[in-house]
């Protein structure tokens, strides 16, 4: 049986200015080779990427785009993606009477910085969807990513919608990537709660420790310090995988109840540092959810976040299997 995968969050087009000595101040300017408009959004790279890397996957992208130009092109690229057609309207929902989000990505060669429109994505709340919530009902895999970005998946209902569909479907996994708070207090209504319901937390190393200090009110200023956070707080993640860039990640793993370091392969040239996340995220997840090998699944993940690195746009073209396996 093929797995079906279902990954809930945001969709962007990514106008993309790389390879920046340093952001200019107001009233400054700066030149770089290349400026590219892409498609991006973190549940959208992510997704696109799994396709990739695994195409034996049956994966949807439950997002919505606005009823224009960059909406129309969004579809065009999803459905060349291979990703499914989960809705009348194709593999996004449309709100008609928004704008598709849109992302200006700043990006140099050890970091990057963002200025977005959220535009539709405010307006995906997936478990009020029918169509959605029937694709979700038949998946074997849900992966919620760009929360901070979607103020659907931030309430209650949403958070309640995941805790039935366990009962009802207890073999169903859920894993969690929030992506950064532009907002910067890092708490919303249900964050919680939902951190209570899932499987799998995949933050990084700054979300990991501003997501605990919100919730907790405890210090965590390392990686395994957030993991020992995360774990006391919420036994039922079965793994929590910290990643922290150059550095690699680092895994709790509940059954061994151990902690692992595990260093990324060497990159010969970083280009564009944009992405890396999801990159990361998606050779991970499209890897264990077809076998639950999580130290084979960190190798995919590790090896894909390095390569993604080396190219120009987060998922532009989106990885294979024949890069990373």
């Amino acid at each position: 049986m093929v797995p079906r995968i279902s990954v809930i969050g945001d969709i962007y087009v990514d106008v993309v200015a790389s390879q920046l000595s340093s952001l200019p101040g107001w009233g400054e300017d700066r030149t770089v080779g290349v400026i590219k408009t892409i498609l991006g959004g973190s549940a959208a790279n992510t997704a696109r990427h799994m396709k990739g890397i695994n195409p034996n996957l049956q994966i949807a992208l439950i997002g919505s785009i606005g009823n224009d130009a960059n909406g129309a092109s969004t579809v065009q690229t999803l459905r060349e993606s291979g990703l499914e057609d989960w809705c009348e309207t194709g593999p996004a929902s449309i709100a008609p009477d928004e704008v598709t989000g849109s992302c200006i990505v700043l990006s140099g060669a050890a970091d990057r910085a963002f200025v977005s429109c959220n535009g539709a994505n405010g307006g995906l709340y997936p478990h009020k969807d029918p169509d959605a919530v029937k694709f979700m009902k038949g998946s074997s895999h849900i992966h919620v990513h760009g929360y901070y970005n979607c103020l659907g998946l931030q309430t209650n209902d949403f958070a309640e919608f995941l805790e039935d569909l366990k009962k009802e479907q207890p073999g169903t996994t859920l894993s969690l990537d929030t992506q950064f708070d532009a907002e910067m207090t890092w708490e919303r209504e249900n964050l919680d709660r939902l951190l209570r319901t899932i499987d799998v937390f995949l933050p990084n190393e700054t979300e990991g420790r501003e997501i605990c200090k919100k919730l907790t009110g405890c210090t965590a200023d390392t990686p395994c310090a957030v993991i020992n956070t995360l774990r006391e707080r919420y036994p039922n993640l079965s793994l929590i995988v910290v990643k922290s860039g150059a550095t690699g990640c680092w895994v709790y793993d509940s059954v061994a109840q151990t902690t692992t370091a595990h260093p990324p392969p060497a990159v010969l040239e970083v280009v564009d540092t944009t992405g890396a996340g999801d990159a990361f995220n998606a050779g991970f997840l499209s890897t264990w959810v077809a076998n639950k090998d999580w130290k084979k699944s960190i190798e995919v993940g590790n090896k894909s976040g390095g390569l993604c690195v080396t190219r120009l746009g987060a998922c532009d073209p989106p990885l294979t299997d024949k890069d990373v396996l």
